[in-house]
């Protein structure tokens, strides 16, 4: 199996998602969701292998909630792979291994004492973008990121992205990628948060303020900064109400205005819509047809 993804799948006995005779090879999958007998992810007979797969949440009611070897020879092996939250009844159990040739070599895998070689593994949490949901990529900061071997043949992971991206490849079916990766889930691209507006990409609100980091980008402000937010600065009311504001050229502004603050409706202000901002850094938007004391706010979107 090559780029696959393995899922919701039942077996009585052996392999809920997977059995792999004679060296069979599994490349580059997602194995999620199935169960089985023994080996609710993969079951290895007489050899099998597993390269650079994602293999969680299966289930087992004998063995082996993840994966199950029952190696009679030399010649299984689950290289660079996250072996992760799969249950045997209920409880945690990612896998059970018949015969020592059986090596898990740089994965992420719970409980790697005893595991034959355990070659290179780690314990620590993947870090899922949203396993709840089914969104099996992995998140900045995940201790799988360029801690992988690259097994020869294996060039992009299994959303066609290359590998690898980094120093080296990552752990399990998907190669992380800043570009496209949003972490936090706030509506802006980790290398976006990271290289561009220098907020975090594991929270949605780096600098604890009113405003989330996505928030600030709208309105161009610092996200890292709680001193720096979208304001108004001062409202001068003559023949005229005349808003003055905190602004950017790269941003669009329209003032807004309500008569009743309990129950009516703002209303957008005729001839201060859709204004460009000033590259001073302030301007003011005015509301001249003033008859009614009113009150006031901005809006900012993006050109």
């Amino acid at each position: 199996l090559d780029s696959c993804i393995v899922t919701g799948n039942t077996a009585v006995y052996w392999g809920g998602g997977v059995m792999c005779r004679q060296r069979a090879a599994v490349n580059n999958c997602l194995i999620a969701g199935n169960q089985g007998g023994s080996g609710g992810g993969i079951y290895y007979y007489r050899g099998g292998a597993a390269n650079h797969c994602t293999i969680t949440g299966n289930t087992a009611t004998n063995r082996a909630g993840g994966i199950y070897s029952d190696s009679c020879e030399a010649g299984s092996v689950t290289r660079n792979c996250i072996v992760w939250q799969n249950t045997l009844n209920g409880t945690a159990d990612e896998w059970y291994v018949y015969s020592a040739a059986a090596p898990f070599e740089s994965c992420c895998v719970t409980l790697t004492n005893g595991i034959p070689g355990g070659v290179g593994c780690a314990t620590n949490d993947p870090r899922f973008l949203d396993a709840p949901n089914a969104d099996f990529r992995i998140g900045y900061g995940s201790p799988c990121i360029d801690t992988g071997a690259n097994p020869a043949g294996v060039t992009n992971d299994l959303a066609g992205t290359p590998r690898p991206l980094g120093a080296g490849c990552d752990r399990g079916a998907y190669e992380y990628d800043g570009d496209a990766i949003d972490t936090d889930r706030d509506g802006l691209v980790d290398n976006d948060e990271l290289l561009q507006y220098g907020t975090s990409p594991t929270h949605t609100n780096t600098d604890g303020d009113f405003a989330s980091d996505y928030e600030e980008m709208i309105a161009a402000t610092d996200g890292a900064d709680s001193n720096d937010y979208f304001h108004i600065i001062a409202i001068q009311r003559t023949n005229s109400a005349a808003v003055l504001f905190a602004c950017t050229n790269s941003r669009v502004y329209s003032l807004q205005a309500v008569t009743n603050m309990v129950g009516g409706e703002w209303l957008l202000v005729d001839g201060a819509v859709n204004r460009q901002g000033d590259a001073s850094g302030t301007m003011t938007l005015t509301d001249t047809n003033d008859l009614f004391f009113k009150a006031y706010r901005v809006g900012v979107r993006l050109p």
